[in-house]
């Protein structure tokens, strides 16, 4: 692969400039230059990390997140848990970004989910258009018959597409833990889908993966979109590209981009466009990189010391986080052959599993979480009456508290929340150990369960605190600060260790492992949860596609408001959270974003240069 050299950047004029080579980065600039008289730079912030086994190998995941040795893609959460947290993300850096980190789950929301931004405001929005762009980027392949059958792996075929670029595929490797919980699940009622990718999710199921079959290595956007289309010579990639800001001008018609100003080895250079600047940098990056051009809230601009080119208070706001918890961790029966990954703690068997996946693409290393089970919360709570009923009617006495735009939001949630079918929680079947206060013990294996929060309420924010871009963003996520998060969490939280006491569940395990039967007082049980809670890094809102009275940034054409040639096309324009991972929702939001700026090209005035 050849990518740019400082040189071919500094200075130069393309027709886009792509800020962040990540997820979505990499499709939308694979889909530009399809068209041969288009030119498009990007300019990625991390290193490229090609043909690394870190990102490559499926399970390696484990060892990615949270890891400071890979300080790209680390992030850090510090152990103090308040309402009013800040810490730091540093995710995704680097080519791929975090398609090339996550735990590789490829899901799509439901539909209910995406019909909402057609609802909050954004026409041609919806689950149609939405499936549409999973398909063009999907490309399944079904597993072995006697593996589908084994594991559960039920799909459609007509929901998924089979010719787009992003290898999909179910694991070659499922833990039987996932299969006993799935059969447990089963017994209480909770049925197995036949399909969890036409807009249904609730239910348990064995999800697809972003594995490529033929390899059994991880398939991200650099594998999908760079890689094939590289040499293309209306595209150029610089890695190590810091963005300082968008380079613009004010005049009565908005404001215009005509280029970015950047560091790159220490030095600082511009390179100039024609048609947009379109940020692609993350729900983290994206709004800082607009905040240090002049564009944002003026009361955080004139704090930070930068001068104000545009007053749009809803950058940085409206963020939400699917909130995970470290869950239940239940100890295995040594009479079971069910696999782990805490079988790697042994130094022999963990090499002779590397050795098995490269000479074999066989093993553990082929294994990653793939039980899933998405829940409404009248499925495992009695008390899901109450908990939104009194929710509802302190936002009522409390109104005056939130945004008219915020208020409008929580009202869709609410209509779903008491939608006995809808999902509020997804649970995800780890096979390893997991959690706090007692530490995993040698030789002994475990599996966990673990929860995530789908629509939190609480909502957080986003800022720059200086105008140095060297500077990481203040993040103040304000987890658990509607107090409706925290106690779904902990009705989840019970009814997950309940589990244990099931069969087939039960009769696998020994015993909690984590947090242990000696937690049982509800404050306990309540004040575990709070200490536990961790993110999931599915950070959305930052930059919500909103009409510009709701607080707003960007329009459903992915245009900032009060710009002429901004766009974003991240998950940082996803102005509500979904009951899903996230990197279906990424993909669609890149590939329709290369739809809307084509059909702007063929009418531009450019286009005939």
């Amino acid at each position: 692969m050849v990518f740019a050299d400082i040189a071919r950047i500094s200075g130069k004029r393309f027709n886009y400039v792509i800020v962040g080579g990540g997820t979505s980065g990499l499709c939308l600039a694979a889909r530009l230059t399809e068209n041969p008289n288009i030119t498009v730079a990007v300019l990625e912030a991390g290193p490229a990390h090609l043909n690394d086994p870190l990102i490559l190998t499926p399970a390696a995941f484990t060892r990615q997140i949270g890891n400071p040795e890979y300080d790209w893609m680390y992030k850090t959460v510090p152990q103090k848990h308040t309402d009013d947290l800040e810490y730091i993300i540093n995710s995704g850096k680097g080519l791929g970004g975090s398609s090339c980190m996550n735990f590789l789950a490829y899901n799509r929301p439901t539909q209910e989910d995406i019909d909402a931004y057609e609802q909050l405001g954004n026409p041609g929005w919806n689950w149609s258009s939405f499936e549409q762009y999973c398909k063009k980027s999907e490309r399944f392949t079904p597993g072995r018959p006697e593996a589908l059958s084994a594991y559960g792996q039920r799909y459609q075929q007509h929901t998924l597409g089979i010719d787009g670029p992003l290898a999909i595929s179910f694991p070659a490797v499922v833990s039987g833990g996932d299969l006993a919980l799935r059969a447990t699940l089963e017994s209480k009622g909770i049925h197995a889908l036949d399909s969890a990718l036409r807009g249904e999710v609730t239910g348990t199921w064995c999800s697809v993966s972003t594995i490529d079959p033929a390899t059994q290595t991880r398939a991200n956007s650099v594998t999908a979109y760079l890689q094939p289309n590289i040499d293309r010579p209306n595209l150029e990639v610089l890695t190590e590209a810091l963005v300082n800001r968008i380079i613009t001008s004010v005049s009565a018609s908005g404001v215009t981009a005509s280029g970015i100003e950047f560091t790159h080895g220490g030095v600082t250079h511009e390179v100039y466009v024609d048609g947009d600047v379109v940020l692609c940098a993350g729900a983290v990056q994206s709004p800082k990189i607009l905040e240090l051009s002049g564009i944002g809230d003026r009361r955080v601009l004139e704090l930070a010391g930068v001068d104000v080119k545009l007053d749009l208070p809803g950058v940085g706001n409206n963020v939400q986080e699917h909130i995970s918890h470290a869950g239940v961790s239940f100890e295995l029966k040594d009479d079971n052959d069910i696999q782990t990954w805490d079988l790697l703690r042994n130094p022999d068997i963990a090499a002779k599993q590397r050795q098995l996946y490269i000479e074999q693409k066989q093993g553990l290393m082929t294994m990653v979480p793939s039980g899933l089970t998405f829940l409404p919360l009248q499925t495992f709570s009695r008390n899901a009456e109450a908990i939104i009923n009194r929710h509802a009617e302190r936002l009522e006495k409390e109104s005056h508290l939130y945004t008219a735009a915020t208020l409008a939001q929580y009202h869709i949630q609410l209509a779903n929340l008491r939608n006995p079918k809808l999902p509020d929680i997804e649970l995800i079947g780890f096979p390893g150990f997991r959690g706090f206060p007692n530490t995993a013990q040698p030789g002994k294996r475990y599996y966990s369960l673990v929860p995530a929060l789908c629509h939190p309420f609480s909502r957080g924010n986003i800022h720059i605190t200086s105008n140095n871009p060297q500077d990481a963003p203040r993040i103040d996520p304000r987890y658990l600060e509607e107090e409706i998060d925290l106690d779904i969490m902990v009705e989840v939280f019970k009814f997950l260790r309940s589990l244990g006491n099931e069969s087939p569940l039960k009769d696998i395990v020994t015993k909690e492992a984590n947090p242990g039967h000696e937690l049982t007082d509800e404050d306990q049980i309540r004040q575990h949860v709070k200490r536990g809670f961790k993110s999931t890094w599915h950070t959305c809102g930052s930059l919500s596609m909103l009409p510009r009275l709701s607080d707003g940034v960007v329009d459903p054409q992915l245009k900032v408001w009060g710009t002429r040639n901004i766009r974003v096309a991240d998950l940082s324009v996803a102005p509500l959270q979904v009951a899903s991972h996230t990197q279906a929702l990424v993909y669609s939001i890149a590939e329709k974003a290369a739809d809307i700026i084509k059909s702007e090209f063929k009418r531009s005035a450019f286009f005939a240069v």
